[in-house]
């Protein structure tokens, strides 16, 4: 018996001495205490996120989503706070419809809005001193929601909703500063100002909402909480935001140097006179199975086809100009000789270039319809997208979103 105590007293004395040792099971104690505590966190998360029907409740009537969407998307949701639900539910219910896979190798950075531009900006960039406002009149400030085709809507609308209320457009520095001539009648603020700006929400995408029209009732600064994808938000103002939506010096540069180039070493040359017609093609994400669920299957080679053949039939010598998220899909696809497929941009240059062609063939989101606005030609659309029968053909206001003018196919 003295034996074993002899022994215990030498091992607690020789623990007590022995620093690495006591620190060692010091760390295990502490790694296993903090392993419960984070199963714990993510028990309570879970249970507490997914299966309250209050949270769920709130942010259908907050989204004015249907129950379709809710079950398509409410397994996304498990395991995160109710903010960042709150963006994966808006994701699903206005999806990112510009999205890219940016070419790391551009002479331009290609960056998605989780990676903004840089906030510093050329000479002719946004900057406070060449800025002209108003100080003492109210705001109205947008959020930019998405990717680039969503933010010039949200830019747009947001600055033509301003002037038709007499009030100052005021935003957040983003990466449209360092991408368009956005220098005067914008006035630019900190994200903790609009905090303290009245929210007024979009319920449905893309319907024109009157409401934004009296704006002055409320007599605070306004924050616009929605993606406002509707041109009639903007046609008063079509002369102002196209003036104001000038590519910068350098995204020119590089659009005509790729669209000159390739006009020089077309065959179509010895045919005469070039008639430059782009296209874009939208895959990506759109091909998912939620998407189609909500949207219907997307533009097939018989709409490019038929589009095509449209514009060769109204012009002799016809070179067309492809911009995609899939370029090696377009190019096992698109087999005539007439075509040039635009690689290694960057999306603000794919726009560029596209915008700058005589007419433009678009498919899907955002992305395409800038494409379409922004070129001044003729302009075609699948009339077949949004199916017929989908949720979004059923839901959303199609006549508030193509342009009256387009051609449909």
């Amino acid at each position: 018996m003295g034996a074993l105590n002899a022994s215990v007293t030498q091992m607690a004395v020789k623990n007590v001495f022995n620093p690495p040792a006591l620190m060692a099971r010091r760390l295990r104690y502490f790694a296993l205490a903090l392993l419960v505590g984070v199963t714990y966190l993510a028990l309570f998360h879970t249970v507490n996120f997914q299966d309250s029907p209050e949270w769920l409740k709130e942010v259908q009537t907050n989204l004015d989503l249907s129950e379709e969407k809710l079950v398509v998307v409410k397994t996304k949701a498990r395991s995160r706070t109710y903010d960042s639900a709150v963006s994966q539910l808006r994701t699903a219910e206005f999806p990112r419809t510009d999205g890219y896979k940016y070419h790391r190798n551009s002479s331009r950075l290609a960056r998605g809005i989780s990676d903004p531009r840089p906030t510093s900006v050329g000479k002719e960039g946004l900057t406070q001193s060449n800025l002209t406002h108003n100080p003492t009149k109210r705001c109205v400030s947008v959020m930019f929601w998405g990717r680039l085709g969503n933010c010039l809507f949200q830019f747009a609308s947001g600055y033509a909703i301003a002037k038709s209320n007499a009030m100052d457009l005021c935003l957040h520095r983003s990466y449209l500063t360092s991408y368009f001539h956005l220098e005067k009648d914008i006035r630019i603020i900190e994200k903790a100002e609009m905090e303290t700006f009245k929210r007024v929400k979009e319920k449905q995408l893309p319907i024109h909402q009157q409401q934004f029209g009296n704006l002055k009732q409320f007599k605070t600064d306004i924050f616009l909480d929605g993606f406002l994808q509707a041109w009639r938000y903007f046609e008063n103002y079509e002369s102002d935001v196209k003036s104001k939506l000038r590519f910068q010096d350098d995204i020119i540069r590089d659009a005509d140097s790729f669209i000159n180039s390739s006009l020089k070493h077309s065959s179509n040359n010895a045919r005469g006179k070039i008639t430059t017609v782009g296209i874009h093609v939208r895959r990506g994400d759109m091909t998912s199975e939620n998407m189609v669920a909500l949207t219907g299957p997307l533009p097939d080679m018989a709409y490019f086809n038929s589009a095509m053949a449209h514009f060769q039939s109204k012009y002799k010598n016809v070179l067309f100009f492809i911009a995609s998220d899939d370029i090696d899909w377009c190019k096992r696809n698109f087999k005539s000789k007439n075509v040039v497929f635009s690689e290694k941009h960057s999306p603000v240059v794919d726009l560029a270039i596209l915008s700058r062609t005589n007419h433009v063939i678009i498919s899907v989101g955002t992305f395409s319809w800038w494409a379409g606005y922004l070129s001044g030609g003729e302009v075609v659309y699948p009339k077949k997208w949004p199916a017929e029968g989908s949720i979004y053909q059923r839901r959303l206001k199609m006549q508030d979103y193509y342009y009256p003018t387009w051609k449909s196919m």
